[in-house]
């Protein structure tokens, strides 16, 4: 009977890769290179692999499926491991060492940032990596080193994009901007530096939208100052600053950033499914307040009837419905809020992945709130015993306990 074959971490395989490459002293980056190792594999095996397979396993062929274990015992024996379980366990170990020993040397002052840098930056991605990288952060920010606060996105290996460690990033950052709101002269730091990061986006401004928090719009000026001359910025940084003026209902400074916005989005340029909600809201919005809800219905149309709502991936579509709602809920209209809620989202809100389940649970405040607001207390009840407090996503959280505060006096 065939073993079955859990599916490999990301880290296993990159680690497999890499000593793949230092064996045969060349990085495997071609058709001929694959060939090469399946007969150097055989040889050295008697284990048959093909060209395609190979091809997969280097990620130079598109794939979704996962290697099999045939593939995995047979690359372990031939780096002289006994298979693919021994591969795991000895890796697992030395990482797991090999970061305790990097955590007790920067908390000891053995190394300068140099050498700091270089051993993170020699390491494979791996969960233990971010974690341990949490914990320095953490040292740094007690002990007050400026210096790894001022060139912490030099740190390669922890912050340049690799889609299996999104989530990685995103809570490193958020835990980067936390420090930042607690200790003015970290958010210094990120007035002064972060604007312009080595990466195609900028994780720390784009990621991470928090302008309630004190560092966050000084260093929002700054990007945009840096970033103008880009079209993508210029409409990020319009529409972000037309929610922030929406929120403080600084009407004037709305319809300056308005007049700005919407000539950039005239013709071909294509927003995300996130900005198109934002601007959808932030048009709801300034008719409200400008045209007495003349366009509203018109709006309300482009909003039910968007592609983004109507999105087949359900995570996708909750997220768009819970962006959306935070608007529709500041201009009171929660009716709409209820038939996104019924019409949509309910069917979209089986099998979602990590940001669609926090989405939800967010979309649930809201949702609830709607149906407080419009007398149907019972089914605001039914939904608000759903809600899981602890699980709201950090670019939201301080709104959602804010809403969540308003539901706990009406509900209990």
């Amino acid at each position: 009977m065939a073993r079955p074959i859990q599916k490999p971490k990301e880290e296993y395989l990159q680690q497999l890769r890499a000593e793949i490459n230092k064996k045969l002293i060349s990085n495997i980056s071609s058709a001929n290179d694959c060939t090469a190792l399946g007969a150097a594999i055989f040889l050295k095996t008697q284990h048959l692999l093909s060209v395609d397979t190979v091809r997969r396993l280097f990620a130079l062929k598109k794939s979704n499926s996962l290697p099999s274990r045939f593939t995995l015992d047979a690359c372990a024996k031939y780096l002289d491991y006994h298979d693919w379980e021994e591969f795991v366990q000895i890796f697992a170990e030395k990482s797991a060492l090999n970061q305790k020993v990097l955590l007790f040397d920067v908390i000891e002052e053995r190394d300068s940032f140099e050498s700091l840098l270089s051993q993170i930056n020699a390491n494979s991605k791996s969960t233990d990596l971010y974690e341990n990288f949490s914990k320095i952060i953490l040292y740094k920010a007690q002990i007050r080193d400026e210096l790894f606060f001022t060139r912490i996105f030099e740190f390669t290996t922890i912050f340049k994009y690799h889609e299996p460690y999104k989530y990685d990033i995103y809570y490193t950052i958020h835990l980067l901007g936390a420090l930042c709101n607690r200790y003015d002269w970290m958010g210094n730091i990120a007035v002064s530096h972060y604007h312009t990061i080595p990466y195609e986006d900028n994780y720390f401004v784009e990621w991470l939208v928090v302008p309630e928090k004190k560092y966050y719009l000084p260093l929002f000026e700054n990007y945009y100052n840096a970033n103008r001359n880009t079209k993508s910025v210029a409409v990020f940084y319009h529409l972000i600053q037309c929610t922030v003026y929406v929120e403080q209902k600084n009407w004037e400074a709305l319809e300056l950033s308005f007049q700005k916005l919407a000539p950039l989005l005239v013709g071909s340029y294509t927003l995300n499914s996130i900005l198109k909600m934002r601007w959808l809201g932030v048009q709801l919005q300034h008719d409200l307040h400008f045209f007495e809800g003349a366009n509203k219905n018109s709006i309300w149309k482009r909003i039910f009837n968007s592609p983004q709502i109507n999105e087949k991936d359900g995570g996708d579509c909750i997220t768009c419905i819970f962006i959306i709602s935070q608007y529709l809920s500041k201009a009171a209209e929660y009716e709409m809020i209820i038939m996104l809620y019924e019409q949509k989202a309910v069917k979209s809100a089986t099998l979602l992945g990590h940001w669609g389940e926090l989405n939800l649970n967010q979309l649930n405040v809201l949702y609830a709130l709607a149906l407080l607001r419009t007398d149907r207390k019972a089914e605001a009840l039914v939904i608000f015993d759903k809600i899981k407090v602890n699980q709201f996503d950090l670019n939201f959280k301080s709104q959602m306990i804010s809403t969540y505060n308003i539901l706990v006096e009406n509900l209990k």
